[in-house]
């Protein structure tokens, strides 16, 4: 297994655990994807995006937030 794995998979597990001994947890959702090219999401506007359409990742990127 990678070390940038284990690393995630640790800090994951730590940031959990200091969100479950707090009073109000917040609203996030953290999806983590590993070799997306920008130029083929739809949220991106790239010019894949009639090729492979991605139609609940455009609207989480519209819901939410577009990084």
């Amino acid at each position: 297994m990678p070390r940038r794995v284990i690393l995630f998979t640790l800090f994951l597990s730590v940031s959990f655990l200091r969100l479950s001994f707090a009073e109000e947890r917040p609203n996030i959702v953290f999806i983590f994807s590993d070799d997306h090219a920008p130029h083929a999401i739809g949220a991106y506007d790239g010019w894949l995006k009639s090729v492979n359409p991605t139609p609940e990742i455009d609207k989480l990127a519209a819901e939410g937030m577009l990084f």
